[in-house]
């Protein structure tokens, strides 16, 4: 097939676009683009390809994952370094000093891979106890990215008997896509006490992992 890697470039690239509900393009503006751009196609992103299929055959030989490596490499010195990936960094509960005040991790030792997940639509307000009865934290503000949702302080305190989705919907004035299944929630709060090395605290800060929202099941 003649240009048939525009045909697949333009077919992945639109999948990719529907995913995170980006408008699609016609295959000219997919091969002007993909035109501007072969010359690294075929130097790192070539040789990342290549990175990520070995490790790939090594998962499929193995089946075990302590064979991952990361890796780090200059093409033009034609240099190539792989090593063990580094352990994520956990969260840990931190006293006060000069600059930071004391924060309490919830739950200790939490990752970027980490995400609290709740299932079933809810309101900010259920959202609030859920929280509060499993975590023992009180919810100040609730974030869907940069939008805040609810407040304890603001206006938008009456938000608390509405549904996260509708709320979010309406700041963002349009319906939320059908495709969406979940929010990625992120809330300001604290706990009323906490123990950290042998010192009580009261009313620090928490700092917890993004929250997975899944208002939708199927």
């Amino acid at each position: 097939m003649k240009n048939g890697h525009i045909y697949f470039i333009h077919a992945g690239a639109n999948l990719r676009a529907s995913n995170y509900q980006i408008d699609n393009c016609d295959r000219n503006k997919t091969k002007k683009i993909a035109g501007k751009i072969i010359p690294t196609v075929l130097t790192t992103s070539a040789s990342i390809a290549g990175i990520v299929a070995l490790q790939l055959f090594t998962t499929f030989q193995t089946k075990e994952i302590k064979y991952f490596r990361e890796t780090f490499f200059n093409l033009n010195t034609n240099y190539y370094y792989f090593a063990p990936p580094y352990k994520a960094i956990e969260t840990i509960d931190k006293e006060p000093d000069a600059i930071n005040s004391a924060f309490k991790a919830v739950p200790e030792g939490w990752t970027s891979w980490d995400r609290i997940e709740i299932k079933g639509s809810k309101t900010c307000g259920e959202l609030c106890d859920y929280l509060k009865e499993k975590y023992k934290i009180i919810v100040d503000t609730i974030f869907i990215g940069e939008i805040m949702v609810y407040d304890t302080f603001l206006e938008i305190k009456k938000n608390k008997d509405l549904k996260i989705e509708e709320v979010y919907a309406k700041s963002i004035g349009k319906p939320i896509s059908d495709k969406k299944k979940f929010l990625s929630i992120h809330v300001v709060a604290y706990v009323p006490e906490a123990k950290i090395k042998d010192k009580e605290y009261k009313n620090i800060s928490v700092l917890s992992p993004l929250i997975k929202y899944m208002f939708r099941e199927n």
